[in-house]
């Protein structure tokens, strides 16, 4: 990878934790930029590929911060700042997946769009699952998937995927037909 791509991916990163950071309340915030330069950290110090294979434990980078992403999309906090973002808001910053989601929410197609991107997202996460060099590994691909376990793109399984998810689902929600809050007793 060239250093100008490289540049991109971190500027695209970047780009999008600013401003989810910004509506998060203080202690998610934290958690978020903490979680991000832990995954940079780690990754340059080569704790996601050994010998060109990474460990089992390297599911936890999409899993930890895609649970976290539909608990807070479902939790009061979730729907505090929900309750201040825009549906078009949400569907705008999915568009570092593909410009054409703008086109298609102005469509009236945003229920569609979301559930496609969430199965487009869900087939995407488990090819690279099965491909990647791990333990659990039935694809033997080349060249191999582990550029995704160095820096930058240790925030492709550890950000923007559960990001694409969790604004999804947001998204979902503010159409009437996704998670439902959480009630309180």
């Amino acid at each position: 990878m060239t250093m100008a791509v490289d540049a991109l991916f971190v500027v695209t990163v970047v780009g999008l934790a600013v401003p989810v950071a910004r509506r998060l309340p203080d202690r998610a915030r934290v958690v978020l930029i903490a979680w991000l330069l832990a995954l940079g950290v780690l990754a340059a110090g080569g704790a996601f590929l050994r010998d060109g294979r990474m460990p089992a434990y390297f599911a936890g980078v999409g899993l930890l911060p895609s649970a976290a992403g539909v608990a807070f999309v479902c939790s009061r906090a979730g729907t505090a700042v929900l309750a201040h973002t825009s549906p078009a808001a949400l569907v705008g910053w999915q568009s570092f997946r593909v410009v054409v989601e703008i086109a298609l929410w102005a469509l009236a197609l945003a229920v569609v769009w979301n559930v496609a991107g969430i199965a487009i997202l869900a087939n995407i996460v488990a090819h690279a699952l099965v491909s990647a060099p791990t333990p659990f590994q039935a694809l033997r691909l080349e060249p191999p998937t582990t550029v995704i376990a160095t820096l930058p793109y240790i925030w492709l399984p550890g950000f923007l995927v559960p990001l694409a998810l969790s604004l999804h689902l947001a998204s979902l929600r503010t159409l009437g037909v996704g998670p439902a809050p959480v009630k309180e007793t």
